[in-house]
Formats: C-alpha cells, structure tokens, sequence
C-alpha cells in the first residue's frame, strides 16, 4: 500500500478491540455549595426526626436545631425549584 492510502479494516479492527465502558465509573463533581446545602437538609431531618419521635429541640451555644430545619428548609425549597427548572428546560411543561 501507498503511504496516503488509510487502511479501514486495520482501523475497524483496532475499534473493536476498545473497551465498550470507561475504566472508571463516572464521578460528578461536587462542589462546595451543593455540599453545604445537602448537609443543612441532613441536619435538618435530624432535628424532624427528633420532633417526630416527642425529642425537645436542643438550643445552645453550639446546637441550634429550629435554625438547623429553618435553613434545611430554605435548601429543600432551593433545590426544589432547581429540579423544577431542570424538568421544564428538558421536559416541556410544568406538571403542576
């Protein structure tokens, strides 16, 4: 063969050999932000949990478990409306 002629079949044969899936599975990466509000809904279904089950709510110097389900609240809510404008940029409209 000439040096400007491309080989298909070696091409194809060497494609065939590739792995099908990645080596490592994918990991998203989290940033600082998200983590922050994930741990203030975490704290925040801890303080529910403690009210659900007849708990007093601590409130100190260190623990403060009504700000813990005010701001879990406010992720919850700012992650609900994330969720709601992903759904609407690739679903169409709003199920509401």
């Amino acid at each position: 063969m000439s040096d400007n002629v491309i080989d298909f079949q070696s091409a194809t044969a060497r494609r065939a050999s590739l792995p099908t899936e990645p080596a490592e599975p994918f990991k998203p990466r989290v940033t600082g932000r998200q983590r922050a509000g994930y741990n203030q809904m975490s704290l925040a279904v801890l303080a529910a949990g403690k009210l659900h089950r007849g708990e007093v709510l601590r409130r100190d110097d260190y623990v403060d478990a009504l700000s813990w389900l005010r701001r879990g609240a406010e992720a919850a809510g700012l992650l609900a409306e994330e969720f709601e404008r992903l759904a609407q940029q690739y679903g169409g409209r709003s199920q509401q």
